[in-house]
């Protein structure tokens, strides 16, 4: 019976490492010694039965994450030693990369890595990256996952090309590419058959260039699902949506420095298309503002009506909206699914159309709601004299979500602490944290709020466990 079991266990307890330090363990400990990082060093080389040892375990790893100089020439020296790859059955590799000049050693680790994940710490120059790509090119053909981060440095130029011929990653299900592309590699990436998840960087790429998809076989990007893009401007997504606009997007994430009204008009008045009516479940729109008024019209997000299934929408900008608790309620009652709802950042505007109360009904319009940041609409949050609570027993029902611990509100005018912690606990019985200052950016009155709706939970929470109790007994 232990027999039978020992393998599996085995198995399961050596298939996620983060580091090779665990396997070098296994050697003997006169083989190597701890260096003062906290990382393992061969003294000598393992003998060829103590090598046996390290590639008996190190065939379970299937994830490994490596990357300091340590383990760097720890692997080296263990791959010198060994006429297979360290790591034959490994499907997913984590690469801390601080230069190009280590490329090599993916030969050594991974016969057939189904995903690769490489980070760039520091900087580094486009040959690097196209001899790094000759290898994942020919040494990589099943490869389904590719990811390369740049940490800390600037966006590396466009490699010579991504993709050199038909063949190169034919099997890539998630591109997540860092370093600059050239509008030739969109094109390639267009191609691709089984491209679900893309993400990818086009600043730089010059303003009006337009993407020719037109000598492809069939439709650009035809699998795509997740859209993730980085540009100069707001203009370049929204002409590469209508450029892919055969794609049925779940997830659409657009970010660019300088984003004027008109552009954001443009993009959402695209995605009115029918496919991603019922689609689209996610959008993210980054990025900077361009114009010197910092304030839009709530309205403008009316195209958005259409998205009957979108879950979330963030739209993380240095304004504040205007507008009424009526044209929000219009707005959120067409996403009945919605999830994440982030409107604008924290503004120093002064006094809000949009009040407190409009929470009771946001609520009931979006049951699902697990996040809300609505910074950029400068809630007012002085409650009137009809929401003054005589009794427990004489508190009109109310739309409650059960889901939702920490609360957005930015820069919000607050009137009564204790009136304005009965109707949010009330709304929100869960209720932990609020993120809130008052119009000159102090909190003192917003974490007075806080510490009531604390109270009121704790003693909602003894209350239904008396009833519960009570109802027990009569039983």
């Amino acid at each position: 019976m232990q027999a039978t079991l020992c393998e599996p266990a085995l198995d399961r307890l050596w298939a996620c490492q983060s580091s090779v330090t665990n396997l070098v363990k296994c050697l003997p400990e006169e083989s190597w010694q701890m260096c003062i990082g906290g990382s393992p060093t061969l003294i000598r080389h393992p003998l060829p039965a103590e090598l046996d040892r390290f590639r008996y375990y190190a065939a379970k790893v299937r994830f490994l994450a490596i990357g300091s100089n340590a383990s760097d020439d720890l692997v080296i020296a263990l791959a010198a030693r060994s006429q297979v790859p360290l790591f034959p059955n490994l499907q997913a590799l984590h690469w801390w990369m601080d230069n190009y000049n280590l490329a090599y050693m993916l030969e050594f680790l991974v016969p057939r890595p189904r995903a690769l994940n490489v980070t760039l710490d520091g900087e580094s120059e486009g040959a690097g990256l196209n001899r790094l790509l000759d290898i994942v090119h020919t040494k990589t053909p099943a490869l389904e996952c590719f990811k390369f981060e740049c940490v800390d440095s600037p966006p590396l130029p466009a490699p010579g090309r991504l993709i050199s011929n038909s063949t190169c990653f034919a099997s890539l299900r998630v591109l997540e590419w860092d370093p600059l592309l050239s509008v030739a590699d969109i094109v390639a990436l267009a191609a691709l058959p089984n491209l679900q998840d893309l993400k990818f960087n086009a600043t730089r790429i010059p303003s009006g260039v337009m993407l020719d998809f037109s000598a492809l076989p069939g439709p650009p990007f035809s699998e795509l699902a997740t859209l993730r893009v980085q540009a100069d401007t707001l203009q370049f997504c929204s002409d590469f949506v209508e450029a892919i606009r055969s794609c049925a997007l779940r997830t659409l994430e657009v970010t660019a420095p300088g984003i004027t009204c008109g552009d954001i008009s443009s993009l959402l008045s695209r995605l009115r298309r029918r496919n991603l009516k019922s689609s689209l479940r996610v959008l993210h729109i980054h990025g900077g503002i361009q114009e010197s008024a910092i304030t839009m019209p709530l309205d403008m997000l009316r195209p958005l009506c259409c998205l009957a299934n979108l879950e979330e929408l963030w739209f993380r900008l240095p304004c504040a909206f205007t507008g009424t608790n009526i044209v929000l309620l219009d707005l959120v009652k067409a996403w009945p699914r919605l999830q994440v709802l982030q409107l604008g950042e924290q503004s120093r505007l002064g006094r809000s159309d949009f009040t407190l109360l409009v929470l009771e009904q946001l609520v009931f319009h979006c049951p699902h709601l697990r996040d809300l940041d609505i910074s950029g609409l400068n809630i007012n949050s002085t409650v009137t004299m009809e929401w003054k609570i005589k009794s427990s027993r004489e508190e009109r029902p109310v739309a409650r979500n059960g889901e939702l611990l920490e609360l957005t509100l930015g820069r919000s005018i607050v009137g009564d602490p204790l009136e304005v912690a009965m109707l949010l606990s009330r709304i929100f019985p869960r209720l932990r944290s609020i993120q809130a200052t008052d119009p000159h950016g102090k909190d003192v009155r917003w974490r007075e709020v806080e510490k009531y709706i604390g109270i009121f939970n704790r003693i909602r929470r003894e209350e239904r466990s008396w009833w519960d109790s009570k109802d027990v007994k009569e039983e």
